[in-house]
């Protein structure tokens, strides 16, 4: 059982210190107790250290969505546009972050992730995890598969994510795609918003498409349930500018809500969502960057804490 933001997959796991007062995401109870159990993943060793930037987006995230911040009241968030409520608050829970340590092994790190994830989906919960760079999913989809979670992933994101895997060399976010293949993580892979300008791309994985947004209702497994892990540079930089690797031509909140309507639509359960690659330092005084997350991620929220009809 996970306590404080921290799991104990072994003695070494357990004398990490827990921490038990730390912000949680919209300001919800901490713990393991919701039924969408929000986990950080603050770890950007997945990319090179003069893009790193994204562990710091968990906390970042978390405090934009403070209650005073927000201004929530009752335990609810509000989509004020419609006047409706997007999820009441005793849907989501926070376990808090799982810290990388200076003194381990990459290795170790995804694996403790693995773990964690794996306790959370045995007990039925849907994991929210706040990156992070992208590489973070790979150890979540680990974690659901060792919890005998079948699923297919739907993946916004600018880059395709599945260079060759190379000889020697350990995960990346650029290779992340691939080992999910190579581990049979997941019976599909569909890429919405991939775009931009490369010397080269390699030989499509089987099992990964790309798709557009306008066939994705066609291209989803039936009966399988989806995992979403979105990229925010999937996302046009004029509403999402916060990223190390921005592209022209992304796109927007909308395209999100409507990837959420099919899955609802094809009656597709959730098992899970990550929410990746927000660098806070590049974001404006205004966070823009990190309000719009906060917006989409409300929205995935509730799809995840609802039954397929």
């Amino acid at each position: 059982m996970l306590e404080g933001g921290t799991s104990s997959p072994s003695r070494q796991h357990e004398e990490r210190p827990v921490s038990k007062d730390y912000p949680t995401l919209f300001g919800c109870e901490q713990g393991a107790g919701g039924h969408v159990v929000v986990i950080g993943l603050p770890y950007d060793r997945g990319t090179a250290p003069e893009h790193a930037g994204c562990a710091a987006a968990p906390q970042a995230v978390r405090r934009l969505s403070a209650p005073e911040v927000l201004r929530v009241k009752q335990g609810a968030i509000y989509d004020l546009a419609r006047r409706e409520i997007i999820f009441p608050g005793s849907v989501i829970s926070d376990l808090g972050d799982l810290k990388y340590r200076p003194n381990q092994s990459d290795d170790d790190y995804l694996e403790f992730v693995t773990h964690a994830i794996s306790l959370v989906a045995r007990e039925g919960k849907r994991p929210l995890v706040l990156g992070g760079d992208h590489l973070v999913t790979l150890p979540v989809l680990r974690g659901l598969a060792r919890a005998g979670r079948r699923v297919q992933i739907v993946q916004l994101d600018a880059h395709h994510d599945f260079d060759v895997i190379e000889r020697g060399e350990r995960p990346t976010h650029a290779t992340f795609v691939s080992y999910i293949v190579a581990e049979e993580l997941a019976e599909k892979v569909l890429q919405i918003g991939i775009r931009g300008l490369s010397w080269g791309v390699p030989p499509m994985p089987e099992g990964v498409a790309c798709v557009k947004l306008s066939d994705l209702r066609d291209a989803l497994l039936p009966g399988v349930d989806v995992y979403l892990t979105v990229d925010t540079d999937a996302f046009d930089p004029s509403v999402a500018p916060a990223v190390q690797y921005p592209e022209p031509g992304g796109l927007t909140l909308s395209a999100l809500g409507e990837v959420l309507a099919i899955f609802r639509e094809k009656g597709l359960r959730g098992a899970g969502a990550d929410w990746t690659e927000y660098s806070p330092a590049l974001d404006p005084a205004n966070c823009l960057t990190g309000r719009f997350i906060l917006h989409g991620l409300a929205h995935i929220v509730r799809y995840l804490s609802e039954e397929p009809a």
